[in-house]
């Protein structure tokens, strides 16, 4: 009888074991960021009121432009327009004080120096409107503090 619960458990372990194993490849590459933050640097905090008419900045010397066809809010994606020689360009949305759950956009290569990516903001029920665009250039991150207009 015990060579029979050793035998059960032991594949009940196993099946465990394989459902974790899996869960981790499932999950990780979603937020793998999370676990290499402590090679990003964080160099710049902007403000940008307006995405719609833009915004530029400079890091390290190199000079980055940022901004949206159409003004940002809850209520319908939008499509975020990045000009600046990097290799990798990530973005994600943020409040002060509040956790918006999982929401990286990749911006798309259009040129040599363009990028584009379509995203909407994260749900808020506090109907606040001052999001932080955490900007991911390479290895760089930049913060920049912005307004969206209420639903």
């Amino acid at each position: 009888m015990a060579m029979k619960s050793n035998r059960l458990l032991r594949r009940v372990l196993f099946a465990l074991i394989i459902v974790l194993l899996g869960l981790a490849v499932v999950i990780y590459p979603r937020y793998q960021h999370l676990f290499g933050e402590q090679s990003m640097q964080t160099v710049l905090h902007m403000s940008c009121e307006d995405l719609q008419q833009g915004c530029q900045f400079t890091v390290d010397g190199q000079q980055f432009q940022l901004k949206t066809k159409q003004a940002i809010g809850g209520a319908a994606p939008f499509e975020l327009l990045f000009h600046g020689k990097a290799n990798q360009v990530r973005a994600n949305w943020s409040m002060q004080g509040m956790d918006m759950g999982p929401n990286e956009y990749r911006f798309v290569k259009k040129g040599d120096v363009s990028w584009t990516a379509t995203m909407a903001l994260p749900f808020c029920t506090a109907a606040r409107k001052d999001w932080i665009l955490n900007l991911s250039i390479d290895k760089v991150n930049v913060q920049i503090t912005t307004v969206a207009q209420r639903n």
